[in-house]
């Protein structure tokens, strides 16, 4: 059973379950469209600015941009929270529990992670998976890490010649 079957059996009521994506074949064949091949009349782009420091406070948003050419609005956090934006809160959510895994680094000879190292763990996976997902119509299952070009084209062309082989018999 592919890992995307089993995800789907575990998942029936719909909640966590995998939605059949229609356009990678296009994105794959670089045939997307994205909000820079275009211009319409009046046509605004968010940009967001980010702490690079997890779990920050921040004292004050600089909003000297609005002086500058072509901005239009500077947002902070308290301007969505006084809109009501529609933004998760936690009691919008289920009861959860989580865990943590004690496993030591071995990278470092203490058996240290990097703080953000926990954060970031998760999205590797995600990813992958992601691409994997995407690829599933050209018959790949399965990609290491990590997802470079050349390994992506190798598994495009190693599923294409199982199919051939596949269906051209011994």
């Amino acid at each position: 059973m592919s890992f995307l079957a089993s995800r789907t059996r575990a998942a029936r009521d719909g909640v966590g379950k995998p939605l059949r994506r229609l356009e990678d074949a296009r994105l794959v064949a670089g045939q997307g469209c994205y909000s820079d091949d275009f211009a319409l009349p009046g046509q605004v782009y968010a940009f967001m600015v980010r702490s690079p420091h997890a779990h920050a406070r921040l004292g004050r948003i600089d909003a000297t941009a609005l002086t500058t050419p072509g901005v239009i609005a500077v947002f902070a956090g308290r301007d969505a929270a006084e809109e009501d934006y529609a933004i998760p809160r936690a009691d919008a959510f289920p009861p959860f529990v989580t865990e943590m895994s004690g496993v030591p680094s071995t990278s470092n000879p203490l058996g240290l992670r990097g703080g953000g190292e926990g954060g970031t763990t998760p999205a590797l996976g995600a990813v992958i998976n992601a691409v994997v997902d995407a690829l599933a119509e050209l018959g790949v299952e399965h990609l290491d890490m990590p997802a470079t070009p050349e390994r992506v084209w190798r598994a495009i062309h190693e599923a294409r010649t199982a199919r051939t082989r596949a269906t051209s018999g011994p």
